[in-house]
């Protein structure tokens, strides 16, 4: 039994391990166009991108944060990708009261933000609006993040998931088993929605 939790947090820190070079590669990208189209702009992007950084390495030995801690290192992640976007992107934070305290895996969040801003509003015209919201339902904790984008692509293949999302799911599957859902749909209204389920007993 020690051997098999061993073996699993090591598969854990795997699967984390590859969302960061993942996140960071893209605002490397990201601030290396900025650097050609305003070097003032990349300049405050490299100064986000290390807080940002700083936040992340710091709890990188846990395998889960509180969800306050999540969230706030989200809005990091939301700081650097609105220096680049200004008033083209906004994003709204609702959580419920008595659940800032809830355990989750760390860097939960900030992989579903970046498939909204750069899946979810690619070529959109208008604001890019995305609400994240946490909320306890029965004895679960339900994360959602919801943008006014394009929507996921239809047709008979299916949502596609990217390497984020699919690292994101893994870690999921190997922390919690058959106790998480995962699932992105299209609204009604338009846009996408990633929801989230974890055990969150009271």
């Amino acid at each position: 039994s020690q051997l098999e939790a061993g073996l699993n947090r090591a598969q854990l820190e795997v699967l984390r391990a590859r969302l960061n070079p993942h996140f960071l590669f893209n605002s490397l990208q990201n601030i290396s166009v900025m650097i050609r189209e305003d070097p003032q702009v990349a300049s405050r992007m490299v100064v986000q991108l290390g807080d940002l950084l700083h936040s992340v390495l710091r709890g990188n030995s846990r395998p889960e944060s509180t969800l306050r801690e999540e969230v706030e290192l989200t809005r990091l992640y939301v700081e650097l990708e609105q220096v680049r976007f200004g008033n083209r992107l906004q994003v709204e934070f609702h959580m419920s009261n008595g659940i800032q305290g809830a355990l989750v895996p760390c860097f939960l969040l900030q992989p579903l933000l970046e498939n909204a801003i750069v899946h979810g509003l690619r070529g959109a015209k208008k604001t890019g609006i995305i609400t994240v919201a946490a909320a306890a339902e029965a004895n679960n904790l339900v994360l959602s993040v919801k943008d006014n984008g394009m929507g996921p692509p239809s047709g008979d293949g299916g949502i596609k998931v990217g390497v984020g999302l699919g690292s994101t799911c893994e870690r999921l599957a190997k922390i919690y088993g058959d106790g998480n859902t995962f699932s992105m749909r299209r609204p009604p209204e338009g846009g996408t929605e990633v929801r989230i389920t974890l055990p969150h007993p009271y």
